[in-house]
């Protein structure tokens, strides 16, 4: 991993970004909710191989209303998808705008990466739609309640280029052997746990 560049999208209190840089890569990192943006430029001062985007990640660039509950460290830019599952109990009471990047204008401006990582509370989808080419590498977040939204964005990946799958479950961040997206959701599929979750990889061939 030394000298890739890698982006990180939801970047967060850093978790990822952590591991990235202490591998050797340059990283960077977009986190929408500035407090956590301001948190990860304090924390690495000035470093060189780190730098720090505080928009949010779309389908297009402009402006985009970021929510967030008062009660959780979560964030999201479609909280309506929330209202079911896993944090429906969360009440999306901050709402705030932020301004919102592409992976393509991200690209533009970096350079191409090595690796993309997505987390971005639901919004995945609209991430990958701001990509029109291929990259090397990336993973992305997925939840069984929006598992149709996890299988769109294989298909925007393959609409790209020609994509080899793998998934891992829950913090686990080693994916398993690489296969087809269709093999790899009906393996998906046949995993019977009400709050299924983990990321997809997706890798050229």
């Amino acid at each position: 991993m030394t000298g890739n560049l890698i982006f990180d999208i939801g970047a967060h209190r850093g978790e990822e970004t952590d591991r990235y840089l202490a591998a050797g890569a340059r990283v960077v990192a977009v986190e929408p909710q500035a407090t956590l943006a301001r948190e990860l430029i304090s924390r690495y001062n000035g470093n060189p191989a780190l730098t720090v985007i505080a928009k949010a990640c779309g389908a297009q660039e402009g402006r985009i209303n970021l929510y967030a509950s008062s009660h959780t460290w979560l964030a999201t830019c479609d909280p309506g998808k929330w209202s079911e599952g896993r944090f429906n109990a969360h009440r999306w009471e901050n709402c705030v705008e932020v301004e919102m990047t592409t992976l393509d204008r991200l690209i533009a401006e970096y350079g191409q990466p090595d690796f993309i990582k997505i987390d971005v509370e639901g919004y995945e989808k609209e991430v990958l739609r701001g990509l029109s080419v291929a990259v090397p590498a990336l993973c992305y977040e997925f939840t069984v309640e929006f598992i149709g939204d996890a299988y769109e964005c294989a298909h925007i990946l393959l609409t790209l280029g020609d994509y080899e799958f793998a998934f891992c479950l829950g913090e686990n961040k080693e994916p398993g052997v690489y296969i087809d997206a269709e093999m790899m959701f009906r393996q998906l599929a046949a995993i019977d746990a009400p709050l299924l979750w983990g990321d997809i990889y997706a890798r050229l061939r």
